[in-house]
């Protein structure tokens, strides 16, 4: 059952990363509401997992603190839709919204339970990471296919599509920000704690990759972010080899 949740998670985060393929797939098999199903599965693993572990005191704590701020934002989600006529669709949609990820708390839980060691955990993200980079370089060097390919079939508008905003297999450079630094982050992690020469010039050279993959998102923040992981890890990864 772990191992199934664990999965759960990875195919999850990859969906999530990809989304306008995905949607474009659900679409096809008239499964719009592909990230709804992800969230009650996700919401039915946190019931069983409270349910059937006395531990995870930090996890608990951030779960009754949401649940509180739920609360509050369920009355003013009433107010908004008896004075402001929001209809009933919008506001559960936006209650999603703040709530979709709370699931994915319990991931890293379930990769220890499932015996992953920090290296395997770094790798994931580093295979993650790179098919993004690789995917939008291909992107780039086609002019655009891939994202207008899917961006368009998702968004119905001829506009959607932005030169120089290669999005890949999602929708939107903004929606793999954060994890696309995270990606680059678990690479320079495993780059530090490696103790092969070869892996660690290896790893250094995608990290390069990553951070000139994501020029061609046209997304500053992007950029922006990555540079500054990149800058923070080399610093970290030439004062540790200077001090071994």
């Amino acid at each position: 059952e772990s191992k199934a949740f664990l999965y759960y998670y990875i195919i999850s985060i990859f969906m999530m990363a990809n989304d306008a393929f995905f949607t474009w797939l659900g679409m096809q098999m008239h499964l719009n509401f592909w990230r709804q199903i992800i969230s009650l599965i996700g919401f039915y693993i946190v019931y069983k997992t409270l349910r059937t572990n006395e531990g995870l005191f930090y996890v608990r704590m951030i779960y009754r603190k949401y649940g509180t701020m739920f609360k509050i934002l369920s009355v003013f989600a009433v107010i908004s839709i008896v004075f402001n006529g929001y209809t009933l669709e919008r506001v559960l949609y936006a209650l999603w919204n703040y709530s979709f990820g709370l699931p994915f708390l319990l991931f890293p839980y379930y990769t220890r339970k499932c015996g992953w060691s920090d290296s395997r955990f770094n790798n994931l993200f580093i295979i993650l990471g790179t098919f993004l980079s690789v995917g939008i370089l291909i992107d780039f060097l086609s002019g655009g296919l891939i994202t207008t390919m899917f961006l368009l079939s998702v968004t119905m508008e001829e506009g959607a599509f932005e030169a120089g905003r290669f999005c890949f297999l999602s929708t939107a450079p903004t929606i793999f920000t954060v994890y696309y630094c995270f990606c680059l982050f678990c690479l320079l992690t495993e780059t530090i704690n490696s103790k092969s020469a070869l892996k660690k010039t290896i790893l250094l050279s995608l990290s390069l990759l990553f951070v000139f993959g994501s020029v061609f998102c046209g997304s500053r923040q992007t950029l922006a972010g990555l540079v500054f992981i990149e800058c923070i890890g080399l610093w970290n990864f030439f004062k540790t080899n200077k001090s071994s």
